[in-house]
């Protein structure tokens, strides 16, 4: 479960950490991934839950 303080804007989350620099890939730059790749992304927050759903299609050989 995530504690802290979740914000949504313009369907993006918006980071609520002190030190925003050192805190790994964000989910803006997953995103731009999966766009590159037609991949899909779908961010959830309810009762305490953050989840991400992530959907990257295989080719068919």
């Amino acid at each position: 479960m995530y504690s802290g303080k979740i914000i949504m804007e313009n369907d993006k989350l918006v980071i609520t950490r002190p030190n925003k620099e050192n805190y790994g890939i964000d989910l803006e730059s997953v995103r731009k991934v999966l766009n590159k790749y037609d991949g899909n992304m779908n961010i959830e927050y309810k009762n305490n839950i953050f989840s991400v759903l992530i959907l990257m299609y295989a080719e068919l050989m």
